[in-house]
């Protein structure tokens, strides 16, 4: 409860009728400034028998024209107060700005009931700038007495949530070399054979072998006995790292590359978590990783990196970084430091007498880290685009007999929005890239896919006849033919 400006100009004159009644001795006096206070003390009374009474028959209701929206998306709000019996007192009501939202006036909506009325309603715009679960606050109510002496205010009302999704990038086309793949990539195995769900090869029988596992149409074939061996899975440490850097800020058809990266990371995310498998998450920018998650088994775990992943955007750094260019550290006549892997791409490195080193880079740098806190041969989960294949090339090798690596790339042509002008072109820079890629992913170990706009990627290879991808394609076959 507060005190007007009326019940303190009270006080002042109750309190300076008690000190002239000292100073002159007048009975009156004090009788006037008791009977102030008193009067004061009475209507707090009143006050709040009015108030309680008011807030126990007031009724207030939310109305959504939807709870479901994408980012910046608008959604309409209407709060409906309603009184069983009419108001003694006014009665005023504000919606304080919800966490994750703002109104789209820019102002607080309020609204009041009068004396003697029953209802209000009151009508507002929410935006909301970013993804998330936005609960909206409680009412805030605001009591009044009837001679404006004091004020009480208290929050009402259940209010709903609203859920806020990332943009839509519609068709989004994962695969390689043109072929779109719809399942899931890259399970992990353990390296062992035994009972397990995928068959890996068939072995001769042996005494001691359970008789269930025994092969009958593989003996049919032989004539001997042969029992079937099953690639064994196993709960592995899966490490996502999303690049988030300013290049993904690049629009295509509306939604930013970023969105891409976004929805793909979701997607092995729910893959983990479905499988049960220790997940750990890194976001990464020009600057150096912005957050990281995990690593998790648990349900609030995976809510919190589906939760960083629906947040993110690409970098807006003031200062760009040259992803291009990386220290280079000569190395002594006659020493190679480098892995049988590193020789194997070093001539596409295309360097002369240097060893490239490139730890100082962000996504690198985030690797090496992960790697070192992640145990033995984690899977990595990197997603990212070509604008530095060198880093690329040096992450693979990097990587090297270390733990499984998952890339998903998001090739630049796909993403620029001047190659749908000239589709022969275009189409010659997918091919460098399939080029590319088809070399990193003869590293053991690796599987590398591709992650673009689907209909971009089908106007681009659509454009070329089958005859051309079969003559710019090894032994004459593209893999986008089926």
């Amino acid at each position: 409860m507060r005190p007007t400006r009326r019940t303190a100009a009270l006080a002042i004159l109750g309190s300076g009728l008690l000190v002239f009644a000292v100073v002159l001795g007048r009975v009156e006096l004090v009788i006037g400034g008791a009977a102030l206070g008193a009067f004061l003390v009475s209507a707090q009374y009143r006050a709040v028998q009015t108030w309680a009474a008011t807030d126990d028959a007031l009724a207030i209701t939310y109305a959504l024209d939807k709870q479901r929206v994408t980012v910046d998306d608008t959604v309409n709000l209407t709060v409906d107060l309603g009184l069983s019996t009419p108001a003694a007192a006014p009665v005023t009501a504000s919606l304080p700005r919800p966490v994750g939202a703002r109104f789209a006036s820019g102002t607080v909506p309020t609204v009041g009931i009068q004396p003697g009325a029953t209802s209000a309603s009151v009508s507002c715009a929410l935006d909301h700038p970013v993804t998330g679960s936005v609960d909206l606050p409680r009412i805030e109510v605001e009591y009044t007495d009837q001679l404006g002496l004091f004020i009480e205010t208290v929050t009402h009302g259940s209010p709903p949530s609203i859920r806020v999704d990332a943009k839509s990038t519609g068709d989004v086309h994962v695969g390689q070399g043109g072929r779109r793949f719809a399942a899931s990539y890259g399970s992990h195995r353990s390296g062992e054979t035994g009972a397990g769900l995928d068959p890996a090869e068939i072995r001769q029988y042996l005494p001691g072998d359970p008789v269930n596992r025994i092969d009958w149409q593989a003996y049919a074939r032989l004539g001997e006995p042969y029992v079937r061996e099953f690639e064994v899975e196993s709960d592995q440490r899966t490490v996502i790292i999303c690049d988030h850097s300013k290049s993904m800020a690049q629009e295509v058809d509306d939604a930013p590359a970023v969105a891409y990266v976004r929805e793909v990371a979701l997607g092995l995310a729910s893959q983990a978590e479905s499988q049960s498998d220790p997940l750990e998450l890194y976001t990464v920018d020009d600057d150096g990783i912005t957050s990281r998650r995990g690593p998790t088994t648990s349900t609030t775990g995976y809510r919190r990196i589906q939760q960083t992943l629906l947040n993110l955007d690409a970098s807006h750094a003031s200062t760009a970084v040259d992803r291009s260019s990386g220290s280079r550290v000569s190395q002594p006549d006659g020493v190679n430091t480098e892995t049988p892997l590193e020789e194997r791409l070093r001539p596409y490195l295309n360097v002369s007498g240097y060893v490239s080193r490139i730890s100082s880079r962000p996504l690198f740098k985030t690797v090496q880290r992960a790697l070192a806190e992640a145990g033995d041969r984690p899977r990595f989960i990197v997603v990212t685009d070509d604008a530095d294949r060198t880093l690329l090339e040096e992450l693979v090798a990097y990587l090297d007999g270390r733990g499984q690596l998952l890339l998903f790339v998001l090739p630049a042509v796909l993403f620029d929005p001047a190659a749908m002008r000239d589709l022969d072109d275009a189409y010659a820079r997918y091919l460098d890239f399939e080029s590319f890629r088809r070399r990193l992913s003869n590293a053991p170990g690796v599987d590398i896919y591709e992650v673009a706009p689907g209909e971009r990627t089908d106007t681009i290879l659509s454009a070329q006849s089958s005859s051309e991808r079969a003559a710019a394609t090894d032994g004459g076959r593209w893999e986008g033919d089926t």
